[in-house]
């Protein structure tokens, strides 16, 4: 019996806290929404320490653009790495910017498509139309032809001329892609 009220007990602490998580992250939204960049960046932080994805990945993003906070590229890799490490498709994406862009990090075109994968399969269209022009890049057509079919079915812009492109410059090599 005791042991029953034990895990009633641990259950009710631990959604509560959850509850309050959410409700301290939805209150940083808020904050940021209204362009009080350092509140958010107040509330967010102690989530983000807890592991909370995504408080990590919106820190990286105060961090990369300045927003509350001094414009740091190493401190957003740091916080998007945490959180696309959790499988936050956000900051999948985002890191695998920085990694293009050699932002924050020393450039690596591998590393940069291994997370735009990651944010792509994840059903991020930005990511499935960045993945399309990489494979296209590197002459795997099929692959690229598939993340612009991917992309469209989310309607992301770009992705359509993409893979119209593509079917005219390789019409043979992805010939089921482009009907």
């Amino acid at each position: 019996m005791k042991f029953t009220r034990s895990i009633i007990l641990s259950l009710v602490i631990s959604t509560s806290f959850l509850v309050q998580a959410q409700s301290t992250f939805e209150e940083g939204y808020k904050a940021a929404s209204n362009g009080n960049y350092q509140q958010a960046f107040q509330i967010w932080q102690p989530l983000a320490k807890q592991d909370n994805a995504l408080a990590q990945s919106n820190l990286g993003i105060l961090y990369e653009n300045g927003w509350g906070v001094k414009q740091d590229a190493k401190k957003a890799f740091f916080w998007y790495q945490k959180s696309a490490e959790l499988g936050q498709m956000d900051a999948q994406h985002n890191l695998a910017t920085l990694y293009q862009q050699g932002n924050g990090v020393e450039q690596d075109l591998n590393k940069a498509g291994f997370w735009f994968e990651k944010a792509a399969k994840q059903g991020h269209g930005d990511a499935q139309v960045i993945l399309g022009v990489m494979y296209q890049e590197i002459e795997e057509y099929q692959q690229a032809a598939h993340w612009f079919k991917e992309a469209m079915k989310l309607k992301v812009e770009g992705a359509q001329k993409n893979l119209d492109y593509l079917c005219q410059l390789k019409p043979k090599e992805i010939a089921s892609y482009c009907k």
